[in-house]
């Protein structure tokens, strides 16, 4: 994580809210922190609502500046549903330079009860890392590969409905007609690490080479 914001909703209300200060974090910074512990607070018993956002700013969505200003006690603005983010081809925003780092997100339901001691929430990426290699004869050339058939767009969250939704997307890793890849003595190659936009399991993906 390189930046975060947590949320606690009950009855279109904000009952509790995280947003800490990590710019002297030094592994936030370099966006590796993997675990961020809130310390001791009160909830009165109930049901809640728990939203945790990562790694996003208003270049992924411009409603994120409406939620970090949201205060405690505040109600939720009209103009402002959580549940309806799209984030539209947050994969070609990514700078790991710049500290545009992979957009993360969570929704939870919790009941809290008067022996509630821990709440512990894990956010999913929105963006997934794509790693291939191929594996053939050792004269073999690699003229062309591709790697599509991921969404345009993702909704913050597995429930959240998105319109218009296309799986054309491509990723050229290696391009048609520029210099092809020689595989190595064993007959093997690595290409380089590239993101896409993650995409429901029954999508499919669709690789040409």
């Amino acid at each position: 994580m390189h930046n975060l914001l947590v949320l606690f909703i009950q009855d279109g209300k904000v009952v509790k809210k995280f947003l800490p200060d990590l710019r002297y974090n030094e592994a936030a910074q370099e966006g590796n922190l993997k675990e961020w512990v809130s310390g001791d607070f009160t909830l009165d018993p109930g049901t809640y609502t728990v939203y945790a956002f990562a790694n996003i700013d208003t270049y992924y969505d411009g409603q994120w500046g409406s939620l970090t200003g949201l205060e405690e006690n505040a109600s939720i603005p009209n103009d402002v549903n959580i549940d309806n983010i799209v984030l539209d081809d947050p994969a070609t925003k990514l700078n790991f330079a710049e500290g545009k780092f992979i957009p993360m997100s969570a929704k939870e339901k919790v009941t809290v009860t008067s022996s509630t001691r821990n709440i512990s929430i894990g956010l999913d990426r929105l963006v997934s890392k794509i790693r291939m290699s191929s594996i053939g004869k050792a004269d073999t050339k690699v003229t062309a590969l591709s790697f599509g058939g991921y969404a345009d767009k993702i909704g913050l969250f597995s429930d959240t409905p998105v319109n218009n939704i296309s799986y054309d997307g491509e990723y050229s890793v290696v391009e048609n007609g520029e210099s092809p890849v020689q595989l190595t003595n064993d007959g093997t190659y690595q290409f380089a690490d590239f993101y896409v936009n993650s995409s429901p399991a029954n999508a499919g993906y669709k690789v040409t080479l």
